[in-house]
C-alpha cells in the first residue's frame, strides 16, 4: 500500500491541487454572503464579545457621544508593568487633551475614573482597554487611524485597534 502511495505521489498532489483550485473558484463571493445573511457576529462568551460589552457599559457610564468608536487593546503576556502602564496613561491623556487635532470626540480610558479601572483592566493585569470616539468629517477614517497609531508608536506595549468600522 505504501509503495502505491509513493509511486502515485505526484498524481495525489496534483489531485489535491485541482480540488483546492476548484473549491477556490466555486466559492461564493464573501461580500455577497454578507449582503444576504448580514454581518457575522461573535457569539456571547467569547473575549471579543465580552470586551465589546465592557466598552458599551463604560461608554454608557460616561455618556459617550455618537461617532465612530475605536477600541484600543494594550496587551502583554506576563502583565503590563507600572512603567508601561504610565506610558499608556500618558498617551491616553494626551489624546484626551488634543482631541481636535486627532478628530476625537471622546476618550474613555481606565485612568480617568476608578469605576472604569475594574472594567477596562484585566484581573491578571495583562490587558488594558481604552476607547476613542472619532469623527470622520474632516479626514478619512484611515487617516485618523494612521495618526492615532503614529501617536501610540512610542508606547512599549503591543496594541491593537478594533471596532465595528474597522472590521
Amino acid at each position: 500500500m505504501m509503495q502505491g502511495i509513493i509511486k502515485a505521489r505526484w498524481w495525489i498532489m496534483t489531485g489535491w491541487i485541482a480540488v483546492a483550485a476548484a473549491l477556490f473558484i466555486l466559492a461564493p463571493p464573501l461580500g455577497q454572503l454578507v449582503k444576504q445573511h448580514g454581518t457575522i457576529t461573535v457569539p456571547d462568551g467569547y473575549p471579543s464579545s465580552d470586551a465589546a460589552a465592557i466598552l458599551e457599559e463604560a461608554a454608557r457610564l460616561s455618556g459617550e457621544t455618537s461617532g465612530k468608536s475605536i477600541a484600543f487593546v494594550f496587551h502583554r503576556e506576563g502583565g503590563i508593568g507600572e512603567a508601561d502602564r504610565t506610558k499608556i496613561e500618558q498617551a491616553m491623556r494626551e489624546l484626551d487633551t488634543r482631541k481636535a487635532e486627532f478628530d476625537i470626540l471622546q476618550v474613555l480610558h481606565p485612568f480617568e475614573r476608578k469605576e472604569l479601572e475594574e472594567k477596562m483592566i484585566s484581573a491578571d493585569g495583562t490587558t488594558i482597554l481604552a476607547t476613542v470616539t472619532v469623527t470622520d468629517e474632516n479626514r478619512s477614517l484611515d487617516e485618523i487611524l494612521q495618526r492615532l497609531d503614529d501617536r501610540l508608536a512610542n508606547v512599549p506595549v503591543d496594541h491593537y485597534m478594533t471596532g465595528q468600522e474597522l472590521i
